[in-house]
Formats: C-alpha cells, sequence, structure tokens
C-alpha cells in the first residue's frame, strides 16, 4: 500500500511540473494556426501502412517480457 500512495504522489509531482512546460508548448501551436502557418499535423492513413501482429510482437517482445519478470 505504501508503494501505491508513493507512486501516486510521484505522479502527480511529475505531472504538475510537466503541465505548465506542455501548455506553452500547446498554446504556441494554436496562436501558430491562427496566424495561419502549417502546423505539420499529417492527415492519419487509414487505409494503407497498419502494423503486423508479427511486426508489433517483433518490437514490443522485450518490453512485454520485461513487464511480466517484474510483476510480484
Amino acid at each position: 500500500m505504501i508503494g501505491v500512495a508513493a507512486s501516486f504522489l510521484l505522479e502527480v509531482v511529475l505531472s504538475a511540473l510537466y503541465a505548465p512546460i506542455l501548455m506553452l508548448i500547446q498554446s504556441r501551436h494554436v496562436f501558430e494556426v491562427f496566424m495561419g502557418r502549417d502546423s505539420g499535423w499529417k492527415p492519419q492513413r487509414r487505409d494503407s501502412g497498419g502494423t503486423t501482429w508479427s511486426d508489433a510482437w517483433h518490437y514490443h517482445k522485450r518490453h512485454m517480457f520485461l513487464s511480466c519478470a517484474t510483476q510480484p
């Protein structure tokens, strides 16, 4: 229970430190859109370019094994 509380407090502190930075970055992007500049946001490609299960397994198997190994 102490680990959960410590994790929660750490998450709150890190989020509070990161929030102002994220707000400034997002505000700048909104301002640039209102000024008519390109936001750099590319449209999604829904009809092609998907990830296969084998590619997902290849790139994420270490993450999955590590997360399973560290669970109590």
